[in-house]
């Protein structure tokens, strides 16, 4: 069966934990001790996608950082206002002088080229990626993360993001030596339901460390 395009929903998200916690015991064990992942979604709009691109290659909490400021300091967060904010602005902000050519790329893409975010939801998982992919700053990990926050596709797995690399390590899915390709190999062997995977991954290393995710 195809499930390019196919969703979780808040009505079917812990029946499939329960599917995978069955389908391996490591899995299970995690429920058992953390409890069951929140099911973290984000709009599908501009201000998710630009905190995804805030997030890449930094910690959650550096990004909630610059996040914070940049909405206390706009009214709010549209392609109209990033595109024209002063450098000095987005400095102040904490961006770097990459993310914030790439938020601001983002805008012009929307403002002067069509590009629309809110399309991208009926649209298959490739097609999707194609479009974001295409446009500059943005890579795979920030199509995976915002197909499976933004869109809540169902067998999305970002087999690059550290904290899921960890923690697949850390519960014994994969060896400690296992490469992209293995962690790669190994979560497909959940599909159609890697995403679900990832939300339990990503449970455990949060609360292995205490962390608090908004």
């Amino acid at each position: 069966m195809d499930t390019a395009g196919s969703t979780f929903t808040r009505d079917n998200y812990l029946l499939y934990c329960d599917r995978l916690a069955k389908k391996d015991s490591r899995l299970a064990s995690i429920i058992e001790q953390y409890g069951y992942p929140a099911m973290w979604e984000r709009e599908p709009d501009f201000e998710g996608l630009v905190t995804i691109i805030l997030e890449q290659q930094v910690s959650l909490a550096s990004a909630r950082s610059v996040l914070k400021k940049l909405r206390k300091k706009t009214a709010a967060i549209t392609p109209e206002i990033i595109f024209g904010m002063d450098d000095i602005v987005f400095q102040d902000c904490g961006f770097s002088r990459q993310k914030k050519r790439y938020v601001k790329n983002l805008a012009h893409e929307i403002l002067n080229k069509g590009f629309s975010l809110i399309d991208l939801v009926r649209q298959p998982d490739e097609a999707v990626r194609k479009k974001l992919i295409a446009i500059t700053g943005i890579g795979s990990w920030t199509c995976d993360v915002f197909l499976l926050l933004c869109l809540n596709r169902m067998d999305i797995f970002p087999a690059t993001d550290l904290a899921l690399v960890t923690s697949m390590k850390e519960n014994r899915i994969v060896p400690q030596t296992a490469t992209t390709v293995e962690i790669e190999n190994r979560a497909g062997e959940f599909k159609p339901c890697r995403s679900i995977l990832a939300m339990i991954l990503w449970h455990a290393y949060i609360k292995k460390r205490g962390m608090v995710i908004p």
